[in-house]
């Protein structure tokens, strides 16, 4: 949950009083919204980008009491997109943590742990206590649980492109805020060629063929971008 890194950090005492202030705030139960969700493991994507509606109702996973975790918080919309396959550590104080997600586990005791990011920002609440608004781009990421802060990254493409013109790329992180800063040192692929991001996060390239060139970028101590599509033309 949100409030892993900070335990680390602070100590038990810490991890206390933000589990109780997240618990204390879970009365709000939320509406159904139709929102997207992705899932990026330690070294993979676990899940692409999926569009899922929330329901009314409640998570019961791994002893979760009726009421408790409303099935419009995040844990209703992972819920949904993996089809229950995701599996939870639930405690009368803490709440439910976040342990395993479509068969990656990161349990408390772990070095790593699960993240979420919603429009690119950490939430500020924890699984069941963080409502969700249509539209709203979920990301659950596998991140360390000591060392910097690890941030998404993202490939921004113009609109369409034409064959051996050049294009280019850009790779952004999004810092705390949510602002898009543009990312160095980045690689970048593209088919079986990988480029690298220069001081401006930009990357210039020429796509071979017609139809649609799809880039990723990665970098380490950044989570994985999603795939970005541009529609090369002749």
């Amino acid at each position: 949950m949100f409030y892993r890194k900070l335990c680390t950090l602070c100590g038990a005492l810490a991890i206390t009083s933000i589990a109780l202030t997240g618990v204390a705030g879970a009365s709000s139960s939320g509406s159904p919204a139709t929102v997207t969700v992705r899932i990026e493991g330690l070294t993979k994507t676990l899940l692409a980008t999926t569009k899922v509606t929330t329901h009314i109702g409640s998570i019961t996973k791994d002893g979760t009491p009726a009421g408790a975790c409303p099935a419009t918080s995040a844990a209703g919309a992972l819920d949904v997109a993996t089809h229950h396959d995701w599996s939870g550590d639930y405690d009368s104080t803490y709440g439910l943590e976040l342990v395993s997600i479509l068969g990656e586990a990161h349990p408390f005791t772990s070095k790593d742990y699960w993240e979420i990011f919603v429009g690119n920002v950490a939430a500020d609440a924890g699984l069941c206590d963080l409502s969700l608004h249509r539209g709203e781009q979920v990301l659950f990421a596998a991140v360390p649980d000591s060392g910097p802060d690890e941030y998404p990254i993202a490939v921004q493409l113009p609109a369409s492109a034409k064959v051996g013109k050049t294009l280019t790329a850009k790779v952004v992180y999004y810092n705390a805020k949510g602002k898009a800063t543009p990312l160095a040192n980045a690689t970048v692929t593209a088919g079986k060629h990988s480029y690298t991001s220069n001081s401006r996060g930009q990357v210039k390239l020429k796509a071979p063929s017609a139809g649609k060139l799809i880039l990723r970028a990665t970098e380490k101590n950044y989570i994985r971008s999603a795939p970005a599509t541009v529609q090369v033309k002749k």
